[in-house]
């Protein structure tokens, strides 16, 4: 059995058709995969062989690092990149808690700190599903959230509180369903936004790239409701790969405008902003600014919105 850690039905296909076959000649079964959190057969069936009461099964464990065919570089690059929980699973195959937070709770808390009182260079916008709210989060040149507003009116009214207060900064929102239709009317009163649409795939990115800001300590967010918000956040593993979400009574939608703020940050500021001053940080004067790596006049958001993804490593 190949990929046993995505297997459906993982139980009842052993025991119904394959434990029996194996009855006739006396087989043997290599179950193979790497490990879709705690609660799969997958799992089950490894512990068997880890304790003397099934003497005929046996559990081996090797880590990515062990193939000699995969780049030792990239695997470096991927630890980086990925939370603690999620590294050992993938690479080292140590089952993760499913349902656990994705983020780490510490790292969320680390990052509480004061609003920013700097101008917003993007904001992300979630749009209300339901009984959700629309939340309109702004970052600063720091990636500091300067602007959070969370709010749960009817659809003309949403995008008229939008546009009075993003004036003429860049704007990612959610065009989901009928979100597609919200962000051509922002479009069409002068708001300067982009559309993203939310598929498995777009949102797995968004999340990825939320996880390694929150390891590499690059947000700074105020404490309330959205660190509640961050803190409830959980991954679930599917037979279609992983699922982030919120759990069932509880909101994600300042998670998701997180998400898509820094999504347009990482497109229109790319670096973080280097205050110099002979005697040290100048403070607030955003006239003070010297961009690290880029020239200030070259940060047109229109020229990076394009950028295209990232390509993500793959590892097996």
């Amino acid at each position: 059995l190949d990929e046993a850690g995505i297997a459906k039905d993982l139980t009842a296909g052993w025991q119904a058709a394959i434990r029996p076959t194996l009855v006739d000649l006396g087989g043997r079964a290599l179950i193979m995969g790497t490990p879709k959190g705690r609660r799969h057969a997958f799992v089950q069936m490894f512990q068997r062989g880890m304790d003397n009461s099934s003497p005929d099964w046996q559990s081996f464990r090797a880590s990515t690092r062990e193939n000699p065919f995969i780049p030792a570089s990239e695997i470096d690059a991927a630890q980086k990149e990925l939370p603690p929980l999620v590294f050992a699973q993938e690479f080292e195959g140590v089952p993760a808690d499913d349902g656990a937070n994705p983020f780490g709770v510490d790292k969320v808390r680390a990052s509480v700190g004061p609003m920013s009182q700097r101008k917003a260079v993007v904001y992300g916008v979630d749009l209300a599903r339901s009984l959700d709210f629309t939340v309109l989060m702004g970052l600063d040149s720091h990636r500091r959230v300067c602007s959070l507003d969370r709010f749960q009116l009817p659809w003309a009214e949403t995008k008229e509180r939008i546009r009075m207060q993003v004036g003429e900064t860049p704007v990612v929102a959610d065009a989901t369903g009928v979100g597609d239709a919200i962000v051509a009317d922002l479009q069409v009163l002068g708001v300067t936004v982009t559309p993203h649409v939310f598929t498995q795939p777009s949102k797995l990115r968004l999340m990825q790239r939320l996880i390694a800001a929150f390891q590499g300590s690059e947000l700074t967010i105020p404490d309330g409701w959205l660190i509640g918000e961050l803190e409830s956040f959980e991954f679930h593993f599917t037979n279609t790969g992983v699922r982030y979400e919120a759990p069932p009574s509880l909101h994600d939608d300042g998670v998701m405008a997180l998400a898509l703020a820094l999504y347009g940050w990482d497109r229109v500021q790319g670096v973080v902003p280097v205050e110099l001053m002979a005697d040290g940080p100048v403070g607030d004067d955003p006239t003070q600014l010297v961009f690290a790596g880029a020239d200030a006049g070259s940060l047109n958001p229109l020229h990076h919105f394009g950028a295209p993804e990232a390509q993500l490593p793959v590892s097996w």
